[in-house]
């Protein structure tokens, strides 16, 4: 189950849609970099990918509205101009049949403008959002687990009745380690083959590898939604992009304390 992004309005029905980034891309006259800002509901690769797409058209114009269609869904794109090396993009992402209101997005698009350009904007960014975003949330998620290749739990988040799960929760990250292992030494016939599913009667692990970290998503048995699978991958990349230089096996100092404040990132996206 899921519900969409709910983007509210003063005295008004939210706006419905399926997510909201802002990215700032600076350093237009060389190597053109590109950052993140925040985002909800969209993932980081797709939004590098929107950003590169038009990348031309933006830096071109330096500001304006663009509306795009990519990946099978609807891109509505705002950028500023902001210092003289600096544009800021507000990206929206819907279902491509859907026809999105372009003036009530544009006023939400201009408020996140001038906080992004500010020092410390994050967290005005973020307490907007909260006021004014819904981020959908998928339920039927027991537990997630982040692993390392070796089997070193990174970070776990499980529903508290879930006790079993809880007090197992150590050994059930180096089973998985070890399964998937064995099926890309033993079982795989290719580089692309990868144990992505376990079953367990009534519950499922869904796997996602990146990285060396596996991502293993527990649910109960049942058709998962698309919004589950784009959340998985969402979630995947995020730990990924946050923790990239913790968790490389070879200076990983085994402290997971650092990893805990993804579970306010895993909150936006699920019910567990």
């Amino acid at each position: 189950m899921s519900m969409k992004i709910l983007i509210k309005k003063n005295n008004s029905n939210p706006i419905e849609i399926l997510g909201v980034g802002i990215v700032k891309i600076s350093r237009l006259s060389s190597e053109k970099k590109i950052d993140i800002v925040f985002q909800k509901g969209v993932g980081i690769k797709l939004l590098y990918k929107i950003i590169k797409k038009n990348m031309e058209k933006i830096i071109k114009k330096r500001e304006g509205i663009l509306i795009d269609l990519i990946c099978n869904f609807s891109i509505y794109l705002h950028y500023f101009n902001g210092t003289q090396d600096e544009i800021i993009a507000v990206i929206y992402l819907d279902k491509k049949e859907k026809i999105l209101n372009y003036s009530e997005l544009f006023l939400i698009s201009q408020k996140l403008n001038q906080c992004a350009k500010m020092d410390g904007s994050l967290i005005k960014i973020k307490d907007i959002c909260n006021q004014e975003i819904e981020i959908p949330r998928y339920t039927g998620l027991i537990a997630l687990f982040a692993i390392g290749i070796s089997g070193h739990l990174f970070f776990s988040k499980i529903n508290k009745n879930k006790t079993k799960l809880i007090e197992h929760e150590i050994p059930i990250s180096g089973f998985i380690s070890a399964l998937l292992s064995f099926s890309k030494e033993i079982i795989s016939h290719g580089p692309e083959t990868k144990l992505k599913q376990i079953y367990f009667g009534n519950q499922n692990f869904y796997l996602n590898l990146k990285d060396d970290v596996i991502l293993a998503f527990l649910v109960e048995k049942q058709r998962i939604s698309e919004i589950f699978k784009r959340y998985m991958h969402i979630i995947s990349d995020e730990f990924i992009y946050r923790f990239k230089d913790r968790i490389n096996p070879n200076t990983f100092n085994g402290e997971v304390a650092q990893f805990q404040e993804f579970k306010s990132v895993v909150d936006q996206y699920f019910i567990i």
